[in-house]
This record gives structure tokens, C-alpha cells and sequence, in this order.
């Protein structure tokens, strides 16, 4: 079995685009189930950038199909840090992820798979339906306001200077590896402690890693709600969050993923509920409206591109729609390495 070549789309609401990578079963029978991978949040989606891939390109070659996806105002989809309601925004995004793969792919039900603050955003999306099965959560953010005390040191820990001009602007921000998370996103995340969280998937993988303690507590509030958990401690975690030209890929985290999701081939499945009304698009390019730097609202379209027939290099051109002069100057904006191309701290994305 081959891999198979994933597709860049834009999917979900017109007026905010999502982005992501659709990895399509190569296996010969129809898959049953569909993964949807979850992001965790800044600076440790960049170094996982890498992984997250190969567990996309692993699940597809194993028959099972993927899509791996940027949230909200975060990598290639539109927005940014600043906009409001962040979490329930990453929440919608994951329903619109679910819902595009089901469309594309023809499976009706999903599995989640979340690292870090993925596997807490996989987590608290799961209650809301009924077609997701199982959830697979690596190294999970259990208590979130702990975790961005935790963002808090390690911010603390590397200033060197006065923060720059820029963040004074913005009252009471807290900003990690170069991303902000404003009062309002840290007050709704500061809520989310999945030790509370009553109803979860009535299967789940937990993964924790092999260098700390095990979440057991989590582990025995989610069989205690009632759900079928297999635990495992896996190595790989310090060596995946390295900085991107040094990550490596967790191999027995991937193995141990695809021998749980192995697991449900011959599960029967109810048939799922209806989610509501769907934001289905799937398309390689989309436009928006943006406010510009002299603060007019401008509209944009950004196309995903693949410069070389062999599609072994991959970009995306952002151009405004009502462009008066071609003959302006093209700007190419380059990643360093192995660095995801959206830049430091979505550099990148913000320049273009």
C-alpha cells in the first residue's frame, strides 16, 4: 500500500476560511472511520508541525482517512490572536474539520486525535456529537489554567528585554514563543478542567509520556464516567516539541494510535444524529476580507500552490482581488529549514 498525496483545501465558512491537509485512504476497501488531528496551541504546533503529518500519512496509509487542520486564526486560516471568543472559535473549527472529512471521504463516523491542548479541544468537541467514536489524546492538558501558569514561567524564564512596543498596546496580554493569548481567551480557557467534564467519548486513548507521571487520575474520572480507556506510556514527547530542525517523529506514539484505531473495524456503530447546518467548502483557494495596514478593510485571495510537478515544494500566494497595477513587485517569503512556513510566530502569514 502507498502513501497517498495529500490535498491543501480551504474549508468552512466563506467569510473566515479554514485550512488544512486531507490525507485519503489508499487501502482498497472503504474505510469505516475518519481521523481529524487537533492542533496544541503556538509554539508547540510549530516544533509538532512535522508529526502531526506523519500521523496523518500513517492513519491514511493504514486505510483510514485524515485531516489535519489549522484552527481559527492560527496557521494558514483566517484571523488572528486578537479575535474574540477563541475557544469556542478552535471548537467550531473542529466541527467544521469533522464535517468536511465525513463529505469528502464518505465515512460517517470520526476519531480525534489531540496533542496537548489538542487532545483538550478534541475532548470538550467530542461531547457536542454523536459521530465521534473515540478520542485519542496525547499528553493532555487535563487543567488549563495550570497550563498557562506554565506558559507564563517559561515566558518569564526567556525574557531577556522590556516586551516590545506592541504588546503594551493590548491591556493584560500574556504572550508565549511569540503567541498572545489576550484577558478574554485566558478568562475561557482558564474554565476548561476536563477533571469536571462530565460527559467525554465513550472510548479514548490516552497517551501520556514515558518522563512524568501518568495522568491515573484523569484516567479513572473517564472510566468512572463510563467510558472503555486504554492508557499507555509512550517515549517520543521531549524529542517531538525540539525545535523543528532537531524534532523527530514519536514512532511508538504512531503505533501505538494505529493499533488502537485497528481496534474499531469490526465495531458496529450506531447511526450518528444530525450536527445541525454544515460550512462545507473544499476548495484550494478562498477569499476573505482582512483590515489592512492603513486600517480599510481590503479583500484578499490566498491559493495553495505547488511550484514543481513533483509537489515536493508548497506555498500559499496571498494577492489582493482587486489588484490595479501587475505590474507590483512579487514578495517571496521563505521558511528557515525545517520550520513550518508559516514563520516565527506566524510571521509569514501576518507579512503576506
Amino acid at each position: 500500500m502507498t502513501p497517498s498525496r495529500a490535498e491543501p483545501i480551504f474549508f468552512g465558512p466563506d467569510e473566515r476560511p479554514l485550512f488544512g491537509w486531507l490525507h485519503r485512504s489508499t487501502a482498497r476497501t472503504p474505510a469505516r472511520i475518519g481521523l481529524v488531528i487537533c492542533n496544541p496551541f503556538g509554539y508547540e504546533a510549530v516544533c509538532a508541525h512535522r508529526t502531526i503529518r506523519h500521523f496523518a500519512m500513517a492513519a491514511a496509509t493504514a486505510g483510514i482517512p485524515a485531516i489535519r487542520f489549522d484552527y481559527d486564526g492560527t496557521g494558514d486560516s483566517a484571523g488572528d490572536d486578537f479575535d474574540p471568543d477563541r475557544l469556542q472559535s478552535w471548537i467550531r473549527s473542529i466541527h467544521d474539520a469533522i464535517e468536511v472529512l465525513k463529505a469528502q471521504t464518505n465515512v460517517q463516523h470520526v476519531c480525534l486525535l489531540g496533542l496537548r491542548l489538542g487532545a483538550t479541544l478534541a475532548s470538550l468537541a467530542s461531547c457536542e456529537r454523536s459521530d465521534v467514536i473515540g478520542v485519542a489524546a496525547i499528553a493532555p492538558v487535563i487543567n488549563v489554567r495550570t497550563y498557562m501558569r506554565e506558559l507564563r514561567a517559561l515566558a518569564l524564564a526567556g525574557q531577556r528585554s522590556e516586551p516590545p512596543e506592541w504588546a503594551t498596546l493590548i491591556p493584560d496580554l500574556q504572550e508565549s514563543a511569540g503567541f498572545a493569548l489576550t484577558a478574554a481567551t485566558r478568562a475561557a480557557l482558564g474554565s476548561v478542567d476536563l477533571m469536571k467534564q462530565p460527559r467525554q467519548a465513550s472510548r479514548m486513548l490516552v497517551i501520556d509520556r514515558d518522563d512524568m507521571p501518568p495522568n491515573s487520575a484523569w484516567v479513572e474520572h473517564l472510566r468512572t464516567a463510563g467510558a472503555e480507556v486504554e492508557h499507555v506510556r509512550a517515549p517520543g514527547f521531549t524529542e517531538m516539541m525540539l525545535d523543528s530542525h532537531e524534532a523527530l517523529v514519536p514512532t511508538a506514539m504512531i503505533a501505538s494510535t494505529l493499533g488502537w484505531l485497528g481496534t474499531f473495524a469490526d465495531t458496529p456503530f450506531a447511526a450518528p444524529t444530525s450536527n445541525g447546518p454544515t460550512r462545507l467548502r473544499a476548495q484550494p483557494d478562498a477569499e476573505f476580507d482582512i483590515l489592512s495596514a492603513n486600517g480599510k478593510s481590503a479583500r484578499v485571495r490566498e491559493s495553495a500552490l505547488f511550484p514543481h510537478s513533483s509537489q515536493t515544494l508548497f506555498g500559499v500566494v496571498t494577492e489582493p482581488v482587486n489588484q490595479a497595477d501587475r505590474r507590483a513587485p512579487l514578495i517571496l517569503l521563505l521558511n528557515s529549514g525545517a520550520v513550518h512556513h508559516i514563520g516565527p510566530n506566524r510571521l509569514h502569514v501576518l507579512l503576506a
